[in-house]
């Protein structure tokens, strides 16, 4: 049996289509599940759900603001966090402020933190006034 090239190109016209429609489909899903309130937009909730906070205390702190950003600022952290074996590490973080809450990041003050020793990049808020910033520097 021999399948003429019309038949096949129209075969592969309605898969891409299928494929796209399954796509776009999948992606309202996900989009009306986070209106909605069913799934948050912030990876806070899905990195680090279940490990217990931890205390940091902030070296430095460098804020950067941006009057189109209102009451919010851009924070780059030096912190020492106290690991649940006692070791304290060093990591640098950067994160989005509500800007009231700025004082509590001054240079001796402690904060809680999730964080995970074999990924200290990662350094997430465990605060409602912060959110981990997902942009390079």
């Amino acid at each position: 049996m021999i399948v003429s090239q019309p038949v096949v190109i129209i075969l592969i016209v309605l898969l891409l289509a299928l494929v796209f429609w399954w796509t776009m489909r999948s992606f309202q899903k996900q989009v009306k599940r986070a209106i909605s309130g069913e799934k948050p937009l912030d990876d806070k909730y899905i990195w680090l759900r279940h490990t217990p906070p931890l205390k940091a205390r902030v070296l430095t702190k460098k804020e950067t603001t941006n009057p189109k950003a209102t009451g919010i600022a851009k924070v780059d952290l030096d912190l020492e966090i106290q690991t649940e074996k006692g070791e304290p590490v060093q990591v640098s973080t950067c994160w989005l402020v509500e800007m009231p809450q700025l004082s509590q990041l001054e240079p001796g003050s402690t904060v809680e933190v999730k964080f995970d020793p074999k990924n200290p990049k990662r350094v997430f808020p465990a605060v409602s006034w912060a959110r981990l910033w997902l942009f390079s520097k």
